[in-house]
């Protein structure tokens, strides 16, 4: 049965801030912050971080205007000018591995400081046209690409319910980490980051009737990954049905961390010592 989840030398110059009018409807002023926003994209693709930091992270205001530029475009841009459709910042980086303290930095900067006194991260939220989440995109890189699992961690450790956040297939960020990509078989130390956080999605079958299990394996994964994936099934279950609920405040979706800094201070999960040395009772 399926279950229910929920500062570098010199830079191109980037002034979004002066591109935006009221409305954003006169074709000048889309086409100049259209190529404004593929200079950025390109800084962002040849990960020049130190460069991304001082354009985009030095000045709130700089990036307010940038966030709400994405928003307003779509990926066919007039003149020539193609960007491809990224709802957050964010969206967009994931893909080219950006550093740890890039990805706090826009969070911290995306949310309000009353939303960080609650303990809410509207980010980690924001769904692209295929209905993912940041953690999705994160858990879908492979290769070259793939993402730095401290990265997968702390998306997943500030708000565990976007682990079990479904995509329009149906898929978690798990699913998406064991599905078969052409740039090779899933990556233990991703599915274990995102285990590591919350074993809830182990259990969770997609549209299609398939579990991330089923995924890993016909996508080739390794034993230790198959191993891995079986033990976070059981536990996932033993969470389900109440016989071992572990009580954790990360586990909490109303707990209200104290700080960005913590959730990367703190590398190890609250399942990870269970999937990787404890007991099942397989």
């Amino acid at each position: 049965m399926k279950c229910q989840g929920s500062a570098p030398p010199k830079r191109p110059r980037l002034d979004v801030a002066s591109s935006i009018g009221d409305d954003g409807a006169h074709a000048q002023q889309r086409l100049a912050l259209a190529r404004h926003l593929s200079l950025l994209l390109d800084v962002v693709r040849s990960r020049r971080w130190s460069a991304f930091e001082v354009i985009v992270l030095a000045n709130p205001a700089v990036y307010r205007a940038i966030c709400e530029a994405m928003s307003s475009l779509s990926d066919t841009c007039c003149e020539g000018v193609v960007l491809p459709l990224y709802p957050t910042l964010l969206h967009a980086c994931l893909p080219c591995s950006p550093p740890p303290e890039i990805v706090l930095k826009m969070i911290d900067m995306s949310s309000s400081s009353d939303h960080r006194e609650g303990g809410g991260w509207p980010l980690l939220h924001a769904r692209d046209r295929a209905g993912r989440t940041p953690l999705h995109v994160a858990a879908a890189a492979r290769g070259a690409c793939a993402v730095d699992p401290i990265v997968i961690k702390l998306l997943g450790n500030l708000d565990p319910t976007t682990c079990s956040a479904l995509d329009e297939r149906g898929r978690t960020p798990l699913h998406l980490a064991c599905e078969s990509s052409c740039d090779g078989p899933p990556s233990y130390v991703a599915v274990r980051a995102l285990l590591s956080e919350s074993v809830l999605p182990a259990s969770i079958e997609d549209d299609d009737g398939m579990s991330p299990l089923e995924h890993a394996i016909l996508s080739n994964a390794s034993a230790e990954v198959v191993v891995l994936l079986q033990k976070a099934t059981v536990l996932s279950h033993q969470e389900r049905d109440g016989r071992a609920i572990i009580i954790a405040e990360s586990s909490n979706a109303n707990y209200k961390r104290k700080s960005l800094e913590a959730a990367v201070v703190r590398t190890t999960g609250i399942h990870e010592e269970k999937l990787c040395h404890g007991s099942t009772n397989m």
